[in-house]
């Protein structure tokens, strides 16, 4: 990062009432860290950081383009549907969304029963859903890649908005965007999709996690253009677990 690219300050950082209240401190630190140390910025006012912690809708931590969800002793199998649904949210409310995992990876493992192929299988679905998965070791290092990405991600080449106010078609078209990156949905049925759910989090939690889909007529599954065959093969590669 170049000190022409710094974002526009003052930046603002929400963290979720339900995080640990040293992390808000810790993201501060290593925030300005960042920007007195390594980019020297000995001007830089406590002021243009702003930290706030409220419930957040969206995410455990969230900072312009940045929407992070953070998952500890939480991340276990039993959660895989959950951590869906919430890193779908993710992606449709941030250009750029994270999970990050702080954690051993081989306790992460563990939680898929020591399966390596459905860990990594679900692993490998976040990043089709478009989001990016991190582990790191402890919560301090958290800290600091979240300053990190807060910062690199609000910088003046990637100042984007975030998706809830983009319009109508641009939503919709990166709706369509994110469905065709899932295995056997193409141009045609993507569009058929969007056509029938409004957005991305409500053909998860109708087609992915419940059978609300599959209870369909096959007049009405046609119509959509997502076959039985196909929607439980969607659920394997997206929760990396058989149903």
């Amino acid at each position: 990062m170049r000190k022409r690219d710094l974002p526009k300050f003052p930046l603002e950082v929400k963290i979720d009432t339900r995080e640990p209240e040293e992390n808000l401190e810790l993201i501060r630190k290593y925030m300005y860290d960042i920007l007195l140390k390594i980019l020297g910025l000995e001007d830089i006012e406590y002021n243009e950081l702003i930290f706030k912690k409220e419930q957040l809708r969206v995410g455990d931590y969230v900072c312009g383009n940045v929407g992070i969800e953070r998952k500890e002793d939480d991340f276990i199998v039993s959660n895989v549907k959950t951590i869906k649904g919430q890193v779908s949210e993710l992606v449709m409310t941030f250009p750029h969304p994270y999970l990050i995992i702080v954690n051993d990876s081989s306790l992460v493992l563990e939680d898929f029963g020591g399966s390596e192929d459905a860990c990594l299988a679900f692993l490998a679905s976040l990043g089709t859903m478009g989001c990016v998965p991190y582990f790191v070791p402890d919560n301090d290092t958290f800290c600091k890649l979240v300053a990190y990405l807060f910062l690199k991600g609000n910088d003046k080449k990637q100042r984007l908005e975030p998706r809830t106010i983009l319009n109508r078609a641009s939503s919709r078209d990166y709706f369509k965007d994110l469905l065709m990156r899932f295995p056997g949905i193409g141009e045609v049925t993507a569009d058929k999709i969007v056509k029938h759910y409004p957005n991305f989090h409500e053909f998860y939690n109708d087609v992915i996690t419940t059978d609300n889909y599959l209870n369909l007529s096959d007049k009405e599954r046609k119509r959509l253009g997502l076959p039985k065959l196909n929607v439980e093969r969607l659920r394997k590669v997206v929760l990396g677990v058989d149903d």
